[in-house]
Parts: structure tokens; C-alpha cells; sequence
């Protein structure tokens, strides 16, 4: 039986097109997700900025400021991560493109530079990720500080 579906799918993957259009969808799955990771973060910066600068708030522990250093460490990593999803996405568009005008050679070489952009995305993912875990901390240590 598992060779047999081995088979199948070789053959169904044997088609170029369908394996870039894998990718597709991913891409601005991708992107929606650090689009909302993006305003969560944009809205809490609003919010320390009120407390900080607005309110007169002077009685701001250093995590607060540490923490602030990282948001805007992870506003510039989603940044990069949307725009090199985007390039990827395009790449990915362009493969098809010429996929369907039957260069492959070219085609296969924008597939590769769509899948590096994604590679590049994913591992800012994963750097933004810790970043966000390390700003949480922040709030941590100053509920053990009471």
C-alpha cells in the first residue's frame, strides 16, 4: 500500500505548478499573522507611551524601558518578515508566471528565491518569537520584585 501511495504522489507532485502553488497560500497566511502580531504589539506601545510620557508616570521600573528596547527590536523583526513574505509571495507569483509560459529554468530559479525569502521569514519568526518571550519576562521579574 505505501508504495503504491508513494506513487500517486510522485506522480502528483511530478507537476511543477502544483508544487509552487503549495507555497502559496502560506505566504499571506504568513503575512496576515504578523500583520495582527504587528498591531498587538503597535497597541501596547501606545499604551506604555500613555503611562509613561501622557500620564507623568515617573515611577517606571528599568523593566519598563528594557521592555521597550525589545518592542522595537520586534516591530523592525516583523517588519523585515512582512516585507521578505512579500518577496517571496511575488517570487512565487512569478514562478507560476513562467511556469506557464513554459521557461522552466527560469521558473525554477524564482522557486528557490521564494523559498529562501520564506526560509529567511521563518527564521525571523522564530528570532521575534524569543524576543517576545524575553519581553514577557520583563513582566515577570517585576511581579517577583513586589
Amino acid at each position: 500500500f505505501s508504495q503504491y501511495l508513494w506513487l500517486a504522489a510522485r506522480k502528483l507532485f511530478s507537476n511543477d505548478i502544483i508544487i509552487t502553488a503549495i507555497l502559496l497560500p502560506a505566504i499571506p497566511l504568513m503575512m496576515n499573522t504578523f500583520t495582527s502580531r504587528y498591531s498587538s504589539i503597535a497597541t501596547l506601545i501606545r499604551k506604555l507611551h500613555d503611562e509613561i510620557i501622557n500620564k507623568g508616570n515617573k515611577n517606571i521600573s528599568k523593566n519598563y524601558y528594557e521592555e521597550l528596547k525589545i518592542l522595537k527590536k520586534r516591530i523592525a523583526i516583523i517588519k523585515t518578515v512582512q516585507i521578505t513574505s512579500a518577496f517571496a509571495f511575488i517570487f512565487d507569483l512569478i514562478t507560476i508566471i513562467f511556469l506557464f509560459v513554459e521557461k522552466k529554468s527560469i521558473a525554477d530559479f524564482s522557486f528557490v528565491i521564494a523559498v529562501v525569502f520564506m526560509i529567511f521569514a521563518l527564521l525571523l519568526f522564530v528570532i521575534e518569537i524569543t524576543l517576545s518571550s524575553k519581553a514577557l519576562n520583563k513582566h515577570l521579574d517585576d511581579v517577583r520584585e513586589i
